[in-house]
This record gives structure tokens, sequence and C-alpha cells, in this order.
């Protein structure tokens, strides 16, 4: 079972969705209680569209392991997806509260309070991202956010400068 649910992350990896289906079924068939591939069934299910089904998996997967953080996140974010702010805050702060060093789960935190209009709240969420992730691969996308939450508090030289070094780090071809 691990071995075909394996396989299945690697179809899923290239793109390839019947084929990760066609194993994630065949790995539960032979055991049930797989949580990791359920979750992986369902980030497949997100890919092609199918949310309800994605959701679904994702709801089982938990149920099966509370400590799935992949199927959590990935449960607040077709929560965001679909603009059902209170339940995608609770999943991204309950992976927020399993792993306080989990930059992007605060972005969307932010994301969500900016969406609410709480800007404040929104600031101190992608300054806390920042702070976690210095320098790093999201550093950009964060400076971003915090341009726009300055643009929406009149803060234009600070947005300026936040969109300055956005840009100066992100990397064009």
């Amino acid at each position: 079972a691990w071995a075909i649910g394996k396989r299945g992350q690697t179809y899923s990896g290239l793109d390839r969705y019947q084929e990760a289906l066609t194993d994630f079924n065949r790995a539960l068939e032979l055991d049930e209680e797989m949580a990791w591939v359920i979750s992986s069934r369902g980030q497949v299910f997100v890919w092609m569209g199918e949310y309800e089904q994605g959701l679904a998996d994702f709801d089982k997967a938990i149920e099966l392991d509370d400590e799935q953080v992949k199927a959590i996140f990935a449960r607040g974010e077709i929560y965001l997806f679909l603009e059902i702010y209170d339940k995608a805050l609770i999943d991204f702060n309950r992976v927020i509260t399993m792993d306080d060093q989990d930059s992007w789960a605060v972005s969307r935190r932010s994301l969500i309070n900016r969406r609410l209009g709480r800007y404040n709240e929104a600031l101190v969420d992608i300054q806390e991202a920042l702070k976690i992730e210095e320098d790093g691969y999201h550093t950009s996308w964060y400076l971003y956010c915090r341009g726009l939450l300055g643009l929406a508090n009149n803060q234009y030289g600070a947005a300026s400068k936040d969109f300055n070094r956005a840009i100066g780090l992100a990397s064009f071809k």
C-alpha cells in the first residue's frame, strides 16, 4: 500500500492525475486508514478543480490523524478560495499552533484579515511572516503584501519602499 501510495504521489507530481487517483484508490483498498494517502488524493482533487471531493478527503485524513498539517493547511486554502474565512482562519490558526515557524500559514491569515478589512491584524501577521522568513523564498511576496497594507492605510512612503524591495528581490527572466 505504501509503495502504491508513493507511486501515486509521483504521478501527481508529474501532473498525471488519473494515474495518481488510481494508485491512491488502490492503496486505500489495501489500507483504508492511510491518512497521508487520503490527503494526497485530496490535493489531486483540488488540482483537478474538484474542491468538494478535496475537502471530504482532507476532513477524513484529519479525522484519522489530527496531526496531518498538510491536510489542515490545504483545507484552509480551499476555504480561503471559497471565501469561507471563518473556517480558513480556524485551519491556519491550527497550523500556526502546530508550527509557529510556518510563515506561509501566517501570511495566509494576514491575507484573510486584509480581505476582512482588519488591516492592523493583517500587518502584524505579515510582519511576523517576514520575521520568520528573512530573505527567504517568499520574502518578496510578503513585502508586496505589506505594501498593499501600506496603501490601504495611506502610508505611501512605506508602501513604495516595500514594493521597491519586493521588485529587487524578485527574479525576472
